[in-house]
């Protein structure tokens, strides 16, 4: 449903447009969870809410990856690299956190 999207951020761009960006998951874990209000589920039908941005899925996850890394103590802002990540989530995100701090 969210198809091939690209996205990229650097520290110079504002941040606005990322973190208006809502938790992403299927209606069934939403429900289980009690999540409604702050979340877009998937459904068999599409998204449950119209997004507020046509790629605000790949946009969540780099809100994601700079809130994985500094919730372990990496500011993101700090560091000079670049990030690629394919089907990223927090699993992936812990594991590079890993890899950094070798």
């Amino acid at each position: 449903m969210i198809g091939k999207k690209w996205q990229s951020w650097s520290p110079d761009q504002t941040i606005d447009d990322l973190t208006i960006c809502r938790t992403f998951g299927s209606m069934k874990e939403h429900q289980m969870l009690g999540l409604a209000d702050d979340v877009v589920s998937m459904t068999d039908d599409g998204f449950s809410k119209p997004l507020h941005f046509a790629d605000e899925p790949v946009r969540h996850k780099l809100l994601d990856l700079i809130g994985d890394l500094a919730l372990v103590g990496f500011n993101p802002l700090r560091l000079k690299a670049r990030f690629i990540s394919i089907k990223g989530g927090h699993e992936m995100d812990v594991e590079l956190v890993k890899n950094l701090s070798l």
